[in-house]
């Protein structure tokens, strides 16, 4: 998850992404995908501490937990995205749950990070986000019928999608400038992955 928002550095990207994908055909499954992980996101999101206190929690990071049930609820929805005979394997179930384990880790302490920086994602942010994704879907009847799909009521789906831009921006506003790719880099990377010496 980290690794994916570090490619992603803003949110200009992000919109042009998903225009993309719905030009280039397949766009249902990549939008249901997108759906899928933003309503993990939101869950892994995480809770403030004054969440259900009879539960115990396995991550905290300053004042974000999550709770056992909570990762176990984010677990349940994760196993869509894996084969059904998952479970069979112990090994590779072990994996999908420390993959997300850390994913929501990842999360907690980007978040943090997020509220110590007083970064925050505007409503009109984030209604601009939810248009550009409901403008992949060929209207509002098959926008929700995915949420349907997930069991995904919307609220919890928004919560997500705020979630991920907010860790979006923060991302983008710690990396930016960070980061710099040289004309001699992207001659190399090319050469070494495509072959091609006529550059």
């Amino acid at each position: 998850m980290l690794n994916q928002n570090r490619n992603q550095t803003t949110r200009q990207s992000t919109r042009c992404r998903y225009r993309t994908e719905s030009r280039s055909g397949g766009s249902g499954l990549r939008a249901r995908l997108c759906l899928f992980l933003l309503f993990v996101l939101g869950v892994a999101a995480c809770s403030l501490s004054d969440s259900d206190r009879n539960d115990e929690y396995l991550i905290q990071v300053g004042e974000r937990q999550v709770s056992v049930s909570e990762f176990n609820k984010a677990l349940e929805i994760a196993k869509a995205a894996y084969p059904h005979n998952i479970m069979q394997n112990p090994d590779d179930y072990r994996q999908a749950q420390i993959r997300l384990l850390n994913q929501m880790t990842e999360e907690l302490i980007l978040l943090e990070r997020a509220r110590e920086l007083n970064i925050d994602v505007s409503d009109e942010e984030l209604e601009k986000a939810v248009a550009a994704i409901k403008a992949d879907y060929p209207d509002e009847q098959a926008f929700e019928q995915t949420l349907l799909e997930y069991a995904v009521s919307f609220a919890e789906w928004k919560d997500g999608l705020r979630t991920r831009l907010l860790m979006e921006k923060l991302v983008d506003i710690e990396l930016k400038d960070q980061i710099v790719i040289t004309p001699d880099e992207i001659t190399r990377y090319y050469r070494e992955n495509y072959g091609d010496e006529s550059m």
